[in-house]
């Protein structure tokens, strides 16, 4: 399993070396946009591979929540994507920029300044569900681990066997999480890199 976790962290590195070759000439936005995708990249680079760390140390509720966070970052970086391309298609200018503030300075800290909401990662989860099967289900297990509930204390510390079923369910749904490195992948190729040229991120 160790191997094919590896996989999935390989595909989003090259994704993260892709990005770092692209022009973003005659574009206002380009860069923020570039450097935006590639702090994403990094951001799933470093949960995934702390995560698989804290699998091999046993430690279940550290992994659940490292694997909690890359389904996050991938539903709310999939969901910017599609929302820049939908403006951009609609030659909609202020919807265009309105959206990358909102996702390159998402905080509650800033919704004042900005006068624009934040995105929610509960929106991020729901618009993964099209590009990873059960998101929200595994979400949801994730959860459970991460919360101070039963399967977040008596399930996995009281009773911190592997052939448990709240382990064996944790431990799949961690697993399933890595599939968000793919579906990020995939969706940023397809539709966000070189939409108009092959060498060149959207932007405005």
């Amino acid at each position: 399993m160790k191997i094919k976790l590896l996989h999935e962290i390989d595909i989003v590195r090259q994704l993260g070396f892709d990005l770092n070759k692209l022009f973003y000439k005659h574009s206002a936005s380009g860069i923020t946009i570039r450097e935006y995708s590639i702090s994403i990249v990094n951001r799933l680079l470093e949960l995934s591979e702390d995560c698989i760390e804290s699998l091999e140390r046993g430690r279940m509720i550290t992994a659940s929540m490292t694997a909690r966070g890359l389904l996050e970052t991938a539903g709310t970086f999939i969901d910017f994507i599609d929302k820049m391309i939908r403006a951009r298609n609609a030659n909609d200018k202020e919807k265009f920029r309105n959206t990358l503030r909102k996702h390159f300075f998402a905080s509650r800290e800033f919704e004042t300044e900005l006068g624009i909401k934040s995105p929610h990662v509960a929106d991020g989860i729901r618009f993964l569900d099209k590009h990873m099967p059960e998101a929200s289900d595994i979400y949801n297990v994730l959860c459970e681990a991460v919360h101070p509930n039963w399967a977040g204390t008596g399930g996995l510390i009281m009773h911190n066997s592997r052939d448990s079923p709240i382990f064996m369910r944790s431990y799949f749904a961690i697993c399933r999480s890595y599939d968000s490195l793919a579906a990020t992948d995939k969706v940023s190729r397809s539709s966000f890199i070189g939409p108009l040229r092959p060498d060149m991120l959207l932007g405005w």
